[in-house]
């Protein structure tokens, strides 16, 4: 029968989590410009166009009862497997595919690891990158994989010694005598700069269709925060400009060498965080963060973009509990507005609900 596919049937031929995505986030570009639009409703209309589920609702029921029903797959690494395409790595194993929307277990052409699911030239080191000059503004550029060419601003901070204290309603200190800290915040201005935010707007636009076109974001740094990234505003209207801040305490003891952004304990790299913040930073400048929208899209999409199958190690121990649990993933997908950490299995919780939503696309 044409179009059947895994699971639900999709409408019309989509067959990999790039298409599935892309075609998630065309169906609601017409809310853009509506300040009022209600985020479920929105949602809705998405998940309608790439399923044949009549609304998020009826899509989380499906998928909480899914991942957790042991009737049919008593395995959990199986059941996760076959309902939502999830291949869970073992901790600290950065070299498996990450799950990533464009990545080989989602339906795409190869393996995305933690390594280049954000591409760093190889052999190239963070410490010998051009450090940019406090609040110059760069030009950044590239083709998508579908040959258009696509052109946004950044901007560095002001200076480079003072940041933002979240402990004290993120008012301004200067760090001048902290060098551990400064060291931190050079290798991430020459990261930044030379490569994390082109690739992970060629990453946006090559998974979800989601531009900067136009847009500039700038950068700072925070300490005493309880996130690796944060990107503001939010509005429910198009916005052209964009501040995201890397937290750094969760990147201390860096290595000034590797080109990822890696601590020296291996969790929580700097370009796949900025790849998460940029997800909602095209989705601020195309209008589609609107009022109501549910944490666990808001953050699974954005994880959706670099993967969470291994990430940090502990992503992969989340998500067995939470598909052994039904209270817990039907917590996890509250449908309670935010971004942030406050429910922190929100994270992981949307991740696999869109993994299973590419899952039910998938020709097989």
């Amino acid at each position: 029968m044409e179009n059947e596919i895994l699971g639900a049937t999709a409408q019309g031929n989509v067959n990999t989590g790039v298409d599935v995505m892309t075609k998630f986030f065309d169906s609601i570009r017409i809310y853009a410009n509506d300040a009022g639009a209600n985020g479920i409703e929105v949602l809705d209309t998405a998940i309608r166009a790439v399923s044949f589920y009549g609304s998020l609702e009826e899509a989380v029921d499906a998928f909480t009862y899914m991942i957790t029903d042991d009737s049919v797959y008593a395995d959990t690494y199986e059941r996760l497997r076959e309902t939502c395409g999830i291949v869970l790595g073992a901790d600290e194993d950065y070299t498996v595919d990450t799950g990533a929307a464009s990545g080989y277990n989602a339906g795409g052409p190869e393996v995305k690891n933690a390594y280049d699911i954000v591409p760093e030239p190889e052999g190239a080191k963070l410490s010998e990158q051009e450090m940019p000059e406090a609040g110059s503004t760069k030009a950044v550029s590239f083709y998508g994989n579908d040959g258009t060419y696509h052109t946004f601003t950044m901007t560095a901070p002001e200076n480079f010694h003072t940041i933002h204290d979240a402990a004290n309603n993120d008012a301004l200190i200067d760090v001048s005598d902290d060098a551990n800290t400064l060291a931190m915040i050079e290798a991430c201005a020459k990261g930044t700069n030379a490569w994390w935010f082109e690739q992970a707007a060629k990453l946006a636009y090559d998974s979800f269709g989601l531009d900067f076109d136009g847009a500039n974001v700038t950068y700072g740094f925070s300490i005493n925060a309880d996130y690796l990234g944060a990107t503001t505003p939010v509005d429910p209207l198009p916005q052209n400009e964009i501040t995201i801040l890397i937290g750094l305490d969760y990147f201390k003891d860096m290595d000034f060498d590797n080109p990822n952004g890696i601590p020296s304990y291996g969790a929580a790299f700097i370009d796949r965080t900025l790849a998460h913040e940029f997800i909602h930073a095209t989705m601020l400048k195309a209008g589609l963060f609107k009022l109501n929208m549910p944490q666990f899209f808001t953050e699974g999409v954005a994880d959706l973009v670099h993967g969470s199958d291994d990430y940090a190690g502990a992503n992969t121990g989340t998500i067995k509990e939470l598909a052994e649990d039904y209270r817990k993933i039907s917590s996890a997908l509250a449908f309670k507005a935010g971004t942030g950490t406050a429910n922190a299995a929100a994270y992981p919780g949307g991740y696999a609900f869109l993994r299973w939503l590419i899952n039910q696309n998938l020709n097989t």
